[in-house]
């Protein structure tokens, strides 16, 4: 046998030995390929298996990390806890838990729209434009309570005090005698204009508007040497009651009441600091009227009542003249050369009614 047919030979029956021994079976199994599986890892609350995993992975898949917020306190649910990176998960900012907690009030914390919670807060009765007392919350969190603020102690009788209520600033005060309540000015047609002075145009009020109902007024003086009660005190214009002063307000001696048309007395005007002020419907006619001050039993008070016609007084008030004794009243800018057109709560002079002759 040739050698090249010798090693035809066998090459075939290496191949016919192979074949054999490989035959039909099937590949081995165990390779290291991907498989599905469902993950177990605790932070998994999904838990929908939907991750490809290769054995080896143990990480928590974070794509597939869906977990509520731990923080104590956080209330709801925001963007911020879903898909979130282990990290985020942990526990919220402080400003997310600001942004969805839903405020309550009584714990103490002030939180969103509450203007306080409990009584824990650093303004007082006398930042709120009281006095004394003591400022609470309200009820439900969202303004101060301002029932159990006061002004007594301040020096003044002011409405609503009476000697029971605030016997430091309204000793002895009982019902006037006749006489004991002077009408002593009014203001029927205010002049045009508004700035400072106060008393040189019509913004008789100080409160930076002029007001032809507004800047009305009719002030009232005690005249007692000892403090009153206006309790029943009725200021009558043209036959009507417009004022019908509240039970226990009292007045010191030389201490003025004035009663404007609408809004009441600017505070921040130094010359109101002594004063009572009240507001009523006036309805001062230009052209003429008549104002009757009486007591509880309707009695006209003596000093007590004005008549005026056919605008006598033209942009200035109507002043008793001499003042608060004299029986006539005169227009105001023809008894006083200043410049100035009326003085509510002063006398003549601009200067508070307790050093007027």
């Amino acid at each position: 046998m040739r050698h090249s047919d010798l090693c035809t030979l066998l090459s075939i029956a290496l191949v016919a030995l192979v074949v054999a021994a490989c035959g039909d079976e099937p590949a081995v199994k165990g390779h290291n390929y991907d498989t599905v599986q469902v993950d177990a890892t605790a932070s998994d609350v999904a838990n929908d298996g939907t991750l490809v995993d290769i054995p080896a992975d143990t990480h928590t898949d974070v794509a597939d990390t869906v977990q509520t917020d731990t923080k104590t306190g956080d209330t709801a649910l925001d963007e911020d806890t879903l898909t979130d990176t282990l990290a985020d998960t942990v526990q919220d900012t402080v400003a997310d838990v600001n942004q969805d907690t839903t405020p309550v009030c009584g714990n103490g914390l002030l939180e969103s729209t509450e203007v306080c919670d409990t009584d824990t807060f650093a303004t007082t009765c006398s930042a709120e434009g009281f006095f004394a007392g003591v400022l609470h919350c309200s009820a439900d969190c969202t303004a101060f309570d301002t029932s159990t603020c006061t002004n007594c102690g301040n020096g003044s009788c002011d409405a609503g005090e009476e000697s029971t209520s605030c016997s430091a600033d309204c000793p002895n005060c009982s019902l006037p005698g006749v006489g004991d309540l002077v009408l002593n000015e009014l203001l029927y047609d205010p002049a045009p204009g508004t700035g400072l002075p106060f008393q040189t145009n019509g913004d008789a009020n100080c409160d930076g508007t002029r007001g032809s109902a507004a800047d009305e007024f009719i002030e009232l003086l005690n005249v007692n040497a000892a403090a009153i009660d206006l309790t029943g005190v009725q200021v009558v214009v043209d036959g009507a009651s417009k004022l019908g002063i509240p039970a226990g307000t009292c007045l010191q001696p030389r201490q003025a009441l004035v009663i404007f048309g609408a809004s009441t007395a600017n505070p921040a005007c130094a010359e109101f600091a002594d004063a009572v002020f009240m507001t009523a419907p006036l309805g001062l006619g230009n052209t003429g009227g008549a104002v009757v001050v009486t007591n509880a039993a309707n009695v006209p008070f003596t000093r007590g009542s004005l008549a005026w016609v056919n605008l006598q007084a033209s942009d200035t008030s109507l002043v008793r003249d001499p003042e608060l004794t004299g029986s006539a009243f005169l227009p105001f800018n023809t008894v006083v050369a200043d410049g100035r057109r009326q003085s509510p709560a002063t006398c003549n002079t601009g200067a508070p009614f307790a050093t007027c002759p």
